[in-house]
C-alpha cells in the first residue's frame, strides 16, 4: 500500500472517530438533560396534585407549600439541582404558581406550573418549551 493512501485512510479513520465521539457525547448530554427534566416534573407533580386537592377541600390555595404536609403529602421534594422553589398565590386569591429555578447543565431556567396556565406577554417571550401536563420552561433572565 502506498504511503499517501495510508495517511489518507488514517486521517479518514481519525476524522470518523472524532465525529462518532462528538455525536455520542452530545447525544449523551441531551439524554442526561431530558432525564433531569423528567426528574423535576416527576418529583414536583405530586406537589401540583396536592395543591389541587388542598384547593378542592378548602376552596382556596394554601398560603405556603408547607401547609400541604402531612395531610396531602408526606414531605416536599428536594432535588440538588433546584436552586430555588417559589410558590405564590395570585392576587385573585384562587390561582397559584409554582416555579423551580435551576442552572442544571449551565442553562438558567425556570420550570413553572400555573393553576390558570396564564403568562404575561413578557413571560411568553421567554418560553422555551411547553410540556403536556401543564409545565412550562422559561429562560431565567
Amino acid at each position: 500500500m502506498n504511503k499517501k493512501l495510508k495517511w489518507f485512510l488514517l486521517a479518514a479513520a481519525l476524522g470518523l472517530a472524532v465525529l462518532v465521539c462528538h455525536f455520542g457525547y452530545f447525544t449523551w448530554r441531551r439524554l442526561q438533560f431530558f432525564g433531569d427534566e423528567d426528574t423535576i416534573m416527576g418529583s414536583y407533580y405530586p406537589v401540583v396534585e396536592a395543591l389541587r386537592a388542598y384547593g378542592d377541600k378548602s376552596n382556596q390555595p394554601p398560603r405556603e407549600l408547607s401547609q400541604l404536609v402531612p395531610a396531602f403529602m408526606d414531605r416536599l421534594p428536594r432535588l440538588d439541582f433546584i436552586q430555588k422553589t417559589e410558590y405564590q398565590v395570585e392576587p385573585d386569591g384562587k390561582n397559584w404558581r409554582l416555579a423551580l429555578y435551576t442552572q442544571a447543565h449551565g442553562a438558567a431556567r425556570i420550570y413553572c406550573y400555573r393553576s390558570d396556565d396564564s403568562y404575561a406577554p413578557a413571560e411568553k417571550k421567554r418560553i422555551i418549551l411547553i410540556y403536556h401536563g401543564g409545565w412550562t420552561v422559561l429562560r431565567n433572565p
